[in-house]
């Protein structure tokens, strides 16, 4: 891990959707992704001991107000419902005092107009994201951060998806735009 990119004072930990909808509620998700919960837990205690900023992004996401649930519908049926009320917070992914939450009702972060300007108000100039889902959310989340020009890390052991399969295809797609870094790589960083 470059710790000239991605250093405490310029770099934010976004964790993203660490919600029981997309994990402990989940079915599947848990028994592919078993160490999730302590790679999170550690990643999150390190990450505050380095003095990274860390904010949260959750999803809440309403049928007959967001208008992409018709067609997630469409293409995956009903048999998962996407009816998420913002909160719900895994508690191995709660906030400390003072890290932000910040509600959003689409799969990017930055559709949330209060993220965006809480990076900039802080010099962000880096991110590190982590969460659920995978293919998903962190993508969509680490694609905008890219295209603003962020470099962008996604640890490894800290995101989750419907199968292992699927974030390994996700890695071979976005390699070339994306820091993937595994969590003791990160542990291992002297700040």
């Amino acid at each position: 891990m470059n710790s000239e990119i991605y250093k405490p004072g310029e770099t934010a930990i976004v964790v993203v959707d660490v919600q029981a909808p997309f994990y402990s509620g989940f079915p599947g998700i848990p028994e592919s992704f078993p160490d999730f919960p302590d790679s999170i837990r550690r990643f999150l205690s390190a990450a505050r001991e380095k003095g990274f900023r860390i904010c949260h992004l959750n999803q809440e996401s309403l049928s007959g107000k967001d208008k992409w649930l018709d067609n997630w519908y469409r293409k995956n049926g009903n048999d998962w419902s996407c009816d998420i009320v913002a909160g719900n917070i895994e508690e191995f992914a709660a906030p400390a005092a003072g890290e932000p939450i910040f509600v959003k009702h689409d799969f990017d972060g930055f559709s949330c107009p209060q993220f965006p300007a809480y990076l900039e108000r802080h010099g962000i100039k880096s991110l590190i994201i982590v969460g659920l889902l995978a293919t998903i959310c962190v993508h969509y989340t680490a694609i905008s951060a890219y295209m603003r020009g962020f470099p962008t890390a996604i640890i490894d052991e800290c995101v989750a998806d419907r199968s292992k399969e699927k974030f390994e295809a996700l890695k071979t797609l976005t390699g070339h735009l994306f820091d993937f870094v595994k969590l003791d790589e990160f542990l291992s960083v002297q700040t």
